[in-house]
């Protein structure tokens, strides 16, 4: 990577927003007091002034921190003078986070007027952003709508670009956009454009992000780097209640239904979860909305809109909700199934909390063999208390006895049940560290009470994710394909391998071949098994025509060796033909009297016979040598 020289002044500010007033156009001041904020956060202090002088940074620092503003103002400063062509690009791992930051774009340059600005992400229809992401100075984007715009977009040019910011950084290869970023980065200028990475969590993915986009030179302000440091927001009481499997589900409908002029945020591990629960809690009495990523943009758009301006409410959703979603009061976070990470449960919690001096809580759901799990965030800063405020043991269980009646009665909502159980089980395989989520210690029939279910549905747990780490072995499991097989089923796929080698003119690499078969084009290799068919038929016909030579020169046939219309591979004995010759009537006395009167002439007939079929079996012999070697001819083209 180019270095950025590091001779650009870096300007000196102070702790309010009114000390960047010299180093801002006015225009943007008027956007910020539009915020109504007065003094600058600690991540916007430091890094504020180095984005202003044109450095790469990487920023880190706990959510509700202030980062988006962090990163928008010296953005926004630093394009106001390009009228003309694409300048800057925000990129978002989600879309509701881009629509979120979208928000705080258009109140930043409202009184830019030189300035325009668009968003593109999945879910909307791609003509209709063709015009908007064309005329944009800046634009906020999703990482596959934006390489869908590079591609396919005519006009569509990155020539002038200045800025490029990646929010949430570590949640880009997450969620599998580590392509598409490749694609991108390679289609942006480079040497030219100032870089800026941004997440809540220092973790791998962050590192790998940073060798993808900035340069060597970049200053890194980790601000959850300190040692007493907290990853969560001062102002959040965190906390864990011990729950056996089977309680799960009462405990559940208690804590939400104490808490019904709360504004509660309630996460899933999986989209069937989110739908099963939804379905069933509004069933008892609790109403509950949900959103997960299977969703349409247009009713996940909505959902998210309505829950942000509510004052109460609950929110099923999966983790799709916890990184940068900025809703405003919430006042619980209950995490019903626990979170795949240290660095996810840091992601959730942040979703309360989220100015200062604002208060929530949040309560975690353990079983009695995760807890371990409250030692490992010990590690990370993060300390939990026990959640006191409900009583085990005045739990009221008629709801899992109406929850096990709606769930017998409809069959949507079974069917459904039975999705979520198999989901939790296959997502529960993947959840870190593995020696505290591990599957073994799940009693299967007290999970399935919590989907309403009297007896656990089947689940084959050796068909897991790939991703899944072998309970006992370091390593993943081997494929299929690549296990070691029997004796008996490697002679079985031996001569499997061999018919099929005949047949289509592959040659398998287990046979020592080199793959040819498998390099050929599908028209090469419908013309390899026209040609065998062809060589076939011809032999038939061959064996066909020898035979009824061989019956003519013998005399005329009799019934029983009269020569039959199949190839000489069908024997004339058949199981059939047997059946029949026994059902006819047998031959008049007086026809028997004759071939016993000459005798002679039958033997000098069936002595000829014989040396006929001894030709034709010669014959028969030298063509099918002939065919084998035309196969193998064949095979090896």
């Amino acid at each position: 990577a180019e270095s950025k020289p590091k001779d650009n002044v870096v300007p000196e500010i102070g702790a309010t927003f009114e000390s960047l007033r010299d180093h801002l156009s006015a225009e943007t001041m008027l956007g910020i007091e539009g915020f109504g904020f007065s003094e600058l956060t600690e991540v916007q202090q430091k890094t504020i002034p180095l984005l202003l002088s044109g450095r790469d940074v990487r920023g880190t620092a706990k959510t509700g921190s202030g980062k988006t503003l962090a990163f928008l103002i010296p953005a926004i400063e630093k394009i106001k003078d390009c009228t003309t062509g694409l300048s800057c690009i925000v990129l978002s791992p989600t879309r509701e986070l881009a629509l979120q930051t979208y928000c705080v774009v258009k109140a930043l340059t409202k009184y830019h007027s030189n300035i325009n600005t668009a968003i593109v992400i999945g879910g909307n229809k791609i003509e209709n952003e063709k015009r908007p992401a064309l005329q944009a100075n800046l634009l906020v984007a999703t990482p596959g709508r934006l390489l869908d715009h590079l591609k396919h977009t005519k006009g569509f040019k990155t020539n002038k670009l200045k800025v490029l910011i990646v929010d949430e950084a570590d949640r880009m290869l997450d969620e599998g956009f580590e392509k598409e970023l490749h694609q991108i980065l390679q289609r942006l200028p480079k040497g030219k454009r100032q870089s800026v990475l941004f997440s809540a969590t220092v973790t791998s993915q962050l590192s790998r992000m940073t060798v993808l986009t900035l340069n060597d030179s970049y200053d890194d302000i980790n601000l959850t780097a300190h040692a007493t440091a907290s990853p969560t927001a001062d102002g959040l009481t965190q906390t864990y209640l011990p729950c056996p499997t089977f309680q799960r589900l009462l405990v559940l409908h208690k804590i939400l239904t104490e808490n019904k002029d709360s504004k509660v945020m309630v996460f899933v591990n999986t989209c069937d979860g989110v739908n099963f629960y939804k379905k069933l809690l509004n069933q008892l009495n609790l109403t509950v909305h949900g959103i997960h990523g299977r969703q349409g943009q247009q009713i996940r758009s909505k959902l998210f809109s309505e829950f942000c301006s509510a004052y109460k409410g609950v929110l099923l959703c999966t983790d799709i909700a916890a990184r940068g979603w900025d809703i405003p009061a919430i006042n619980l976070i209950l995490q019903f199934d626990p979170p795949s990470d240290v660095n996810e449960y840091i992601h959730r919690v942040g979703r309360c909390v989220r100015r200062e001096g604002e208060t929530g809580k949040a309560v975690m759901l353990l079983r009695p063999e995760e807890m371990p799990l409250l030692d490992v965030l010990k590690k990370k800063n993060v300390t939990l208390t026990e959640y006191q405020d409900i009583d085990m043991y005045a739990l009221d269980f008629d709801v899992q006895t109406k929850a096990d009646g709606l769930v017998s009665t409809d069959s949507g909502l079974q069917t459904m049940g039975i999705a979520a159980y198999r989901n939790f089980l296959t997502a529960y395989s993947v959840l870190q560290p593995r020696h505290i989520y591990d599957n073994r210690t799940i009693p299967t029939k007290e999970l399935a009470k919590n989907f309403g279910l009297d007896t656990p549905p089947q689940f084959n747990f050796s068909r897991l994710p790939l991703n899944y780490v072998a309970r006992d072995e370091k390593r993943s499991p081997k494929p299929a394909s690549q296990r070691k097989l029997s004796k008996k089923k490697n002679k079985k796929l031996k001569s499997k391998q061999e018919k099929f080698v005949s047949v289509s003119g592959r040659i398998n690499s287990s046979r020592g071949g080199g793959g040819g078969g498998d390099s050929l084009s599908k028209e090469e290799k419908k013309n390899q098994k026209k040609k065998f068919i062809k060589e076939r038929r011809k032999q038939r016909r061959d064996e066909r025509m020898l035979a009824e030579k061989s019956n003519e020169s013998a005399g005329a046939p009799t019934e029983d060796t009269k020569p039959s219309t199949k190839y000489s591979g069908d024997e004339d004995t058949s199981e059939k033909k047997k059946k029949k010759t026994k059902k006819r009537k047998s031959t008049d006395d007086s026809t028997a009297d004759v071939t016993d009167a000459v005798p002679t002439k039958k033997i000098k007939k069936d002595n000829d016979v014989k040396i006929d079929q001894e030709k034709v079996k010669e014959t028969e012999i030298a063509a099918k040598k002939s065919h084998k070697r035309k196969a193998k001819a064949i095979a090896t083209e």
